[in-house]
């Protein structure tokens, strides 16, 4: 019986995942976990590690079992409009505050569908800077000014 692979790039992502994985809970073996509500310093490293080997054994169990499509074409959109959104919101979260970046952060990966609808844009990209400034700026408490 021989492996036969049927979608190489998802059975080599898959790998990397595994090997990322396991390299990130070799490295923190030796931390202390902790628990839960007292996590230590290997907690978030062995939780995301196995996570991420989770997913990399998924990825290559399903790469060896889906058949592959011919590849198609880059949609250059999507990849341009989710970057600029990215690049937006990393360049102005310091200077422009919390809300505006993620505001027009949001209305720029809007721009990544075919036909983006401007008042869907407007309601979601108003209802994630709500979240934002809610759960970052008040919840947690975390240092970002709102404007």
């Amino acid at each position: 019986m021989s492996l036969r692979i049927r979608d190489r790039a998802g059975f080599a992502a898959g790998l990397l995942f595994l090997a990322v994985g396991a390299g990130a809970v070799g490295i923190a073996r030796d931390y202390q976990i902790g628990s839960a509500l007292h996590m230590g310093p290997g907690y978030f490293p062995i939780a995301l590690g196995l996570l991420l080997a989770i997913v990399g054994a998924a990825s290559v169990l399903r790469a060896s079992v889906v058949t592959e499509d011919r590849p198609g074409r880059i949609a250059l959109r999507p990849v341009l409009a989710i970057g600029a959104a990215v690049v937006v919101f990393a360049a102005g979260i310091d200077r422009i505050g919390l809300i505006p970046s993620v505001f027009v952060s949001a209305l720029i990966a809007s721009k990544a569908t075919p036909r983006p609808n401007v008042a869907e844009a407007g309601l979601i990209a108003a209802c994630l800077t709500i979240l934002s400034a809610g759960i970052f700026y008040y919840g947690l408490k975390l240092p970002f000014s709102l404007f």
